[in-house]
């Protein structure tokens, strides 16, 4: 039987998207007969109100799970933070969690000076450092000898990767898992030189390197006998059980979005323009329309809202929890999926989109950035899930995205519904359960001679 490690800064039941992907690889892997899987994920993960599908998944395995407390150092820099009001901590009665990012912190607004971006940088780091330390302690004192260590990052886990693969050599096999980039468009100039020596050292180290799309995987520049692999986010069926719809949710043409909208880096302006036009057109009935958002962006969204004199068609629920916010996407219309593409092969592929998929709602994907034919505008053509306007490519897709919603109006006027719209069974290859699958066979029949 094979021992594994899963290092993680967050787990279930946080109520935080980074929790998802390793507690339902950890879900589905477990399954299996031969593998033995236990977790060390931070004490944040506990921080809040649970996310109670997350919690019955690992409630339901032999996976076994322990969390380790911030060092001294991380308290000193978390007061610090939080007196910059750059850290959100978790209260009493809040929902969601982030470990790292305020909302009132926009590393891209003109408010924050180049100085106050890299303290903030440089403190996260330092951050990550001594979270690594803490989960590290915990591996000494165990004295256990892993096959398989799988890290989830980039963030505190990879530092343990590597002190394990430095301590065992050949005797365990570091799986480096990405879901997000080491260096990012906020990341200081003064910084941006270590954040690629830093991925250099974790790839050189790691035995292979799995990323979440083919873009991301190659901006790594891994080295040709690298092993390497793609393996996509998810979904996850079992999530949806006990769902249940309002009918007065079909009494609307209702447009939903949940989620951040990142200080306008996700943007909903051509999915209002396009509302505002077909309505000054007559096409439409304003009073039919609904955009109902879930998130901690509300200010932004009203914002965008008022410019196009539009604000009586929001509604806006705040930060809700994941059971709350598949209610409401399974209460929609369609749904709204903003995202971003800067440059080319970023491939972003927001976590949301596989929720989107169990759920069979038309997707009306809004993407940011003068780069056109993104990742995730070529996974819904070629699945035919709904309709992409890239701001790349904004003569032709704007208009296809106001003829869509026209579309999508006119069904519900006729049938009080959207439902029959999307059909698409191809999509399994994204289940979490089949993600599992392919880390199983990654494993045992690519790296099973290493060990």
């Amino acid at each position: 039987m094979k021992q594994i490690l899963f290092v993680c800064n967050l787990f279930a039941p946080a109520n935080h998207i980074s929790a998802v992907r390793p507690t339902k690889i950890a879900k589905y892997l477990g399954q299996y007969d031969d593998v033995n899987i236990s977790v060390i994920a931070h004490s944040d993960s506990l921080k809040g109100v649970a996310d109670q599908i997350l919690k019955d998944d690992i409630s339901d395995t032999d996976v076994g799970v322990e969390y380790c407390k911030n060092g001294s150092i991380s308290k000193i820099i978390e007061f610090v933070l939080e007196k910059y009001n750059i850290l959100k901590k978790a209260k009493e009665n809040k929902t969601h969690y982030q470990p790292i990012v305020n909302t009132s912190f926009d590393a891209n607004s003109s408010r924050n000076t180049g100085f106050r971006k890299t303290v903030f940088y440089l403190l996260t780091r330092m951050l990550e450092w001594d979270r690594a330390k803490s989960l590290i302690k915990v591996v000494k004192r165990r004295k256990q000898q892993y096959d398989v260590v799988i890290t989830f990052g980039p963030n505190c886990s990879d530092y343990v990767g590597r002190f394990l693969k430095r301590k065992n050599g050949n005797r365990v096999i570091w799986i480096a898992d990405f879901r997000d980039p080491f260096k990012t468009d906020t990341t200081p100039k003064l910084f941006q030189k270590y954040a690629d020596n830093y991925a250099k050292r974790i790839i050189s180290s790691a035995d292979c390197i799995v990323a979440v799309t083919p873009g991301y995987l190659k901006s790594l520049n891994c080295n040709e006998e690298q092993k390497k692999a793609v393996i996509t986010n998810g979904f996850d069926e079992s999530d949806i059980k006990g769902i249940t719809v309002s009918p007065q949710l079909n009494k609307k043409f209702c447009l939903v979005c949940v989620g951040a909208l990142y200080a306008g880096q996700r943007k909903l302006d051509p999915v209002f323009k396009a509302v505002k036009e077909l309505y000054e057109e007559q096409k439409i009935q304003i009073e039919d329309i609904e955009i109902d958002y879930a998130g901690g962006s509300e200010s932004e969204l009203k914002s965008v809202a008022t410019h196009f004199s539009l604000e009586e068609i929001v509604i806006s629920r705040g930060v809700v929890t994941r059971k709350e916010s598949l209610e409401m996407q399974f209460g929609s219309s369609a749904l709204l999926l903003p995202s971003w593409n800067y440059f080319k092969g970023q491939d972003i592929l927001p976590g949301k989109f596989f929720e989107f998929l169990m759920t069979k709602k038309p997707i009306i994907a809004i993407i940011s950035g003068k780069q056109n034919n993104s990742y995730l505008r070529t996974l819904i053509e070629r699945y035919n899930l709904g309709v992409v306007y890239e701001e790349g490519d904004e003569e032709t897709t704007f208009f296809v995205l106001k003829d869509y919603i026209l579309r999508l109006y006119l069904t519900w006027k006729k049938n009080g519904n959207t439902q029959g719209i999307i059909s698409s069974n191809d999509v399994e290859e994204f289940a979490y359960k089949n993600i599992a699958k392919q880390y199983y066979g990654l494993i045992f029949d690519q790296l099973s001679y290493d060990l």
